[in-house]
């Protein structure tokens, strides 16, 4: 990533008086970088963006935005930049990167896949998302234009209400200072009544108290998700008799109600579950940018029937060897040592014995 700040100086100087132009509106400026492609060609991409800059730059003075770094960068986009967004899996700290190179202060890009168009709007200076949106489902069949033009529209909708960066913001006209109502009347010492006593301390606020009966509502924690990321999740059902989950060789923890759920880039991962005894299944779970995939390991159930045994006469007539068989597969935990033990003595009250060379079976219980 060192490199792209002196290949942004050497391939595209500012026109004359840009300088002056970002001086003077102290606009924040917004660039659109072509999207990644999950599933979709490079053709695909370079449609969607071609979309989606201009649904921006038209509402450019809804969000108090400049687009002028836009134009200027234009072939730095479509090159080294697109490059580096693939790379960068949807990473707002990569992100934040690309855009602070390239000089903007808002940075907007995102995914291209067969039945989706996801997009993603970072403020450089800190990396916060102040932006995102999907193409909605029903539009899953529809044309790429139609795609990217509702996920843009969505995208503007959610800028709305971002604040533009602080350190581009203008200095605030301060307002003229308004007359107030006449002051009150000094109160003489004599004229006081009722303040003969200091008022009582207030009351300390409960540390235990439920904060919904108390009257105060708990602020709502931030949703820290990273939009341009997929997300598996394993419930807790599947995961019966599972002692680890690795995803791409890393181990993923189990949460609180015993599930998993791990995310990353958009597009092939490898999970392997390990059970009790030791089985390890694999399975190539595929994420979709902004989706949750529900994984079913469908391991054989743990504990299950002892395998059949060989065939042998039944009734009365039964072998030695299917008896030996169900004593030693049926006793299970608590009768196994003690029945296997009987069966390996051979001679001593029954069992079996073994007279000759040629194999045969015999003897009783």
């Amino acid at each position: 990533m060192a490199w792209l700040p002196l290949c942004l100086a050497a391939a595209v100087a500012l026109p004359p008086g840009l300088g002056a132009t970002f001086a003077a509106a102290k606009r924040p400026e917004l660039v659109t970088v072509p999207m990644a492609t999950l599933g979709t060609g490079a053709g695909e991409a370079l449609e969607a963006w071609d979309i989606v800059k201009e649904a921006l730059a038209r509402s450019k003075e809804v969000l108090s935005v400049s687009v002028a770094l836009q134009k200027a960068r234009h072939d730095f986009l479509v090159g080294p930049a697109r490059e580096q967004v693939k790379d960068c899996s949807g990473s707002p700290d990569c992100l934040k990167e690309i855009g602070a190179a390239l000089g903007a202060d808002v940075l907007v890009t995102g995914f291209v896949t067969p039945a989706k168009v996801s997009l993603v709007a970072v403020e450089v200076a800190t990396g916060r998302v102040v932006g995102e949106s999907e193409s909605p489902p029903e539009l899953a069949k529809a044309d790429l234009a139609s795609r990217a033009n509702a996920a843009s529209r969505l995208l503007i909708a959610s800028m709305g209400g971002a604040p533009a960066p602080s350190a581009l913001l203008e200095d605030p006209e301060p307002e003229p200072l308004r007359p107030g109502p006449d002051p009150p009347p000094v109160v003489g010492e004599g004229d006081l009544k009722g303040f003969d006593e200091a008022p009582p301390e207030p009351t300390p606020a409960d540390p235990n108290a439920d904060p919904v009966i108390s009257g105060v509502a708990p602020e709502p924690l931030p949703d820290v998700k990273n939009p341009m990321q997929g997300r598996l999740r394993i419930a807790p059902d599947q995961l019966r008799g599972v002692s680890e989950i690795q995803v791409d060789g890393g181990t993923a923890p189990f949460s609180g109600d015993g599930s998993v759920e791990w995310a990353g880039a958009p597009g092939d991962h490898t999970l392997v579950a390990v059970s009790a005894d030791g089985t390890r299944l694999r399975r190539n779970v595929f994420l979709e940018p902004g989706s949750v995939t529900n994984v079913v390991l469908d391991f054989p159930e743990l504990g299950g029937s002892p395998p059949p045994p060989p065939p042998g006469r039944g009734g009365e007539g039964e072998s030695v060897i299917t008896k030996w068989w169900f004593w030693t597969s049926v006793g299970a935990a608590v009768a196994a040592g003690a029945t296997v033990a009987a069966v390996l003595v051979g001679g001593t009250k029954g069992g079996p014995s073994f007279p000759d060379e040629t194999g045969a079976i015999t003897g009783t219980y």
